[in-house]
């Protein structure tokens, strides 16, 4: 089996792994939207509209910090519980490449939670975010 899809296979593999757990789904689809709700409206109440773009960043950093906490623990985790450590770790393949897939699906949960924040900033809130130098 290639690198490249031991990396696809993986990848795919702890997404449905992710999808299945309600607590995950939980952390990295809701929580960054109600943290950022909650921002939001604290922001709004101090009278300074220019630092909702600053609630929007921070709640977006806290899912994504979240995801990758709850979803890379949870992978060890997951992975003790059924047995699939002791042959992940001792497979023909190098361990980076093994966990590389792991990594890319919960840097993806986490990218969405700052993507999702900020969008509903921009919709509810009509947050502008300008990009200085893309």
């Amino acid at each position: 089996m290639t690198g490249l899809r031991v990396v696809r296979a993986g990848f795919v593999m702890n997404l449905k792994m992710l999808a299945t757990s309600s607590f995950f789904l939980v952390t990295s689809t809701l929580q960054p939207v109600i943290f950022a709700t909650i921002a939001f409206y604290m922001f709004r109440a101090g009278g300074q509209g220019g630092t909702l773009l600053y609630a929007a960043l921070g709640a977006g950093m806290m899912g994504v910090w979240s995801t990758t906490l709850y979803g890379s623990g949870g992978m060890i985790q997951w992975q003790r519980w059924q047995g699939t450590l002791e042959l992940s770790a001792g497979s023909p393949h190098p361990l980076a490449l093994v966990y590389l897939p792991f990594t890319l699906a919960n840097a993806l949960t986490g990218a969405y939670a700052l993507v999702a924040t900020l969008l509903w900033g921009r919709l509810l809130f009509r947050v502008r975010l300008h990009l200085v130098h893309p």
